[in-house]
């Protein structure tokens, strides 16, 4: 991973290289917790705060609240912000170290419409940024990554794709969408 062979590289600063936000994640962070403490927790990948910052590690959290546009939030209870302003914050604690690698999983699952919109337009606006990680999305859901998908990946220019029973139809939209030959499996 990121030109190291596991058992060779210390995990604690492999893991400063990626970061990680899966919606269950929302679930394990404590409601009372305000975001400048939840960014904090990046520093040390875990779930609460559990010793005073350093003075330098707060600076640098307040820099990456104003970067990702969560100064107004900083204070807040967790279990008052929006659902997209929770992945937002989980974002900001997940690249406090600048990874070079950045997996959502399942990012939108829980998030309402008006949510969604507003929170893959930030993921849009996210990967433009200078030094930007590379992005990996774990999603059931295609029109979750239609707007952030730079590459596909396949053999012999085509698009290989296991599909859930009920997902046949999508084929035809990706097909339509990435201009990609498609040859589904259907995964029951």
């Amino acid at each position: 991973v990121l030109g190291q062979r596991f058992g060779e590289i210390d995990t604690r600063e492999l893991r400063k290289k990626i970061g990680w936000v899966g919606a269950d994640l929302v679930h394990r962070t404590q409601d009372a917790a305000k975001p400048v403490n939840i960014v904090l927790s990046g520093f040390d990948a875990s779930i609460g705060l559990y010793r005073q910052p350093l003075s330098a590690e707060l600076e640098q959290v307040h820099r990456k609240l104003a970067e990702l546009d969560l100064t107004a939030l900083a204070e807040r209870e967790f279990a008052t912000l929006s659902a997209g302003e929770q992945m937002r914050v989980l974002i900001a604690r997940a690249t406090i170290h600048d990874p070079a690698i950045l997996i959502l999983d399942e990012p939108c699952s829980h998030l309402d419409l008006p949510s969604r919109e507003e929170f893959l337009a930030f993921l849009q606006q996210l990967t433009t940024r200078p030094g930007a990680p590379c992005i990996i999305q774990v999603t059931h859901r295609l029109d979750d990554i239609s707007e952030l998908l730079t590459e596909l990946y396949g053999d012999d220019a085509e698009l290989h794709l296991i599909f859930a029973a009920n997902a046949e139809g999508e084929k035809e939209m990706i097909e339509r969408h990435f201009t990609a030959n498609v040859s589904s499996e259907v995964d029951s």
